[in-house]
């Protein structure tokens, strides 16, 4: 089954990955904290995929505190992917459910997006 996915993701070659990774899905690429907050705002989404540093507009941090105060909104499956660990943990501390994961092993994402939910 297809899930709806959700990647915060502002550098170009790490969105081509998550592209060809979960090219079986539907996927849909955020650039800013703000986009990722609308998108999550008007749509319902099975996985999302936060990275913490983006540039000059926001951080993966500000979508886990707007996610925490709106549990609701949530989708089945938080992985945070940043590289940033002090990012990390405070979106982790947003999220404690959130999975933490390096972006070199998404390949193991696989097994774990195969569950149903």
């Amino acid at each position: 089954m297809k899930k709806r996915i959700l990647i915060l993701e502002d550098q170009e070659a790490r969105q081509l990955i998550f592209r060809e990774l979960f090219k079986d899905n539907f996927v849909i690429i955020m650039e800013t904290a703000r986009d990722c907050i609308e998108v999550l705002r008007r749509f319902d989404w099975d996985v999302l995929f936060l990275d913490h540093d983006l540039g000059v507009d926001g951080t993966g941090y500000e979508v886990a505190c707007w996610l925490e105060m709106l549990p609701e909104r949530q989708p089945w499956r938080i992985f945070l992917h940043t590289g940033n660990p002090v990012g990390k943990a405070k979106m982790k501390q947003a999220l404690p459910e959130a999975i933490e994961i390096d972006f070199k092993d998404l390949k193991r994402l696989e097994d774990l997006l195969k569950e149903s939910k």
